[in-house]
């Protein structure tokens, strides 16, 4: 008996192969009698209205700040809150899609907590607020899939792409992942070279 997984995430360092995996495993349909939609972050509507609000928001904060110096440290305060706030909705709005659909999310809201400077900052100093979501994400019918590479590989396979990733953005990266990855249950699968064996372990995840 196969089992009934409508919903996978996987997440991962920047060129861990979430994009590439998530297409294997979509055309792979007949062997898990499920068939996936793959979306990617900028195909999920609430989180790409995240990611245009916290730009603008951020950009009229340094603005603002620029004319009046002497409220910074309120200004600071009202960001983060105003941050906080668009980042929650956002989530809220995702878990409650999360359950009318079935699909394979490249960029889910594992990945979206390491996708942005502003989201990895209030995850970073919200240990709590994270822990929260962690414990409520959807888990009945889930799969949360680790894709375990090392990080000089990922680096590697990121000097191919056009826009290159910071040092930061692994260090920040790694600190959420190893949070994450103590409080909520994974399927680790290495993916440092063979994508065959990769796809193969996945699919064993099944049976």
């Amino acid at each position: 008996i196969m089992k009934k997984i409508k919903h996978i995430e996987l997440f991962g360092f920047p060129g861990s192969g979430k994009t590439t995996i998530s297409t294997l495993i979509s055309e792979n349909n007949k062997k898990i009698s499920t068939k996936y939609r793959v979306e990617s972050f900028f195909e999920i509507n609430v989180f790409k209205l995240l990611y245009i609000i916290l730009k603008y928001i951020k950009l009229l904060f340094f603005l603002f700040f620029s004319i009046n110096t002497k409220m910074f440290s309120f200004n600071i305060k009202k960001y983060k809150q105003i941050i906080g706030f668009f980042i929650d909705l956002t989530i809220q709005l995702y878990f409650y899609e999360f359950t009318k659909k079935i699909f394979i999310s490249q960029h889910g809201f594992i990945q979206i907590t390491t996708q942005s400077d502003i989201i990895r900052e209030y995850f970073i100093h919200n240990e709590k607020k994270l822990i929260f979501y962690l414990d409520n994400i959807p888990k009945k019918e889930s799969l949360y899939i680790y894709l375990d590479v090392k990080k000089e590989i990922s680096i590697k396979r990121d000097q191919e792409r056009v826009i290159k990733i910071k040092k930061e953005v692994y260090e920040e990266s790694e600190i959420l992942f190893k949070m994450i990855l103590e409080k909520l249950k994974v399927e680790m699968i290495k993916n440092n070279s063979n994508l065959n064996k990769t796809l193969q372990s996945i699919l064993k995840i099944y049976k």
